[in-house]
């Protein structure tokens, strides 16, 4: 039943080997190359690597918005509003794929 359920999660959900930090619109390895195991509470194995972030990683994460928050204030209300219908969008098409999800799969990865 476990090997059934997690094929077809496969199916929905793809999982990378490794996530580092999403950070000023970019995929960014953390500072100190440090990682951790996120560990299925379904069989105790690691699913895949997640960036372990420091104070480092937060500072160049604070950067990026302070900066973004510049841009953002000077973007015209057409713009902005814009960019919130794509997010909107792609949130919208994101919840039909969960919504497939078998219920025990839990919190995403």
């Amino acid at each position: 039943m476990v090997a059934k359920a997690l094929a077809e999660l496969a199916r929905v959900v793809s999982v990378r080997s490794q996530y580092d930090n999403f950070i000023g619109g970019k995929w960014v390895a953390p500072v100190r190359e440090q990682y951790f195991d996120k560990v299925s509470p379904v069989n105790g194995k690691a699913v895949c690597a997640v960036a372990r972030s420091t104070a480092e990683d937060i500072e160049l994460a604070l950067d990026a918005a302070h900066a973004a928050k510049e841009a953002w204030g000077e973007a015209s209300y057409a713009e902005r509003s814009c960019v919130r219908n794509k997010i909107f969008n792609q949130r919208k098409r994101d919840d039909d794929r969960i919504g497939d999800l078998p219920p025990w799969a839990g919190p995403a990865v």
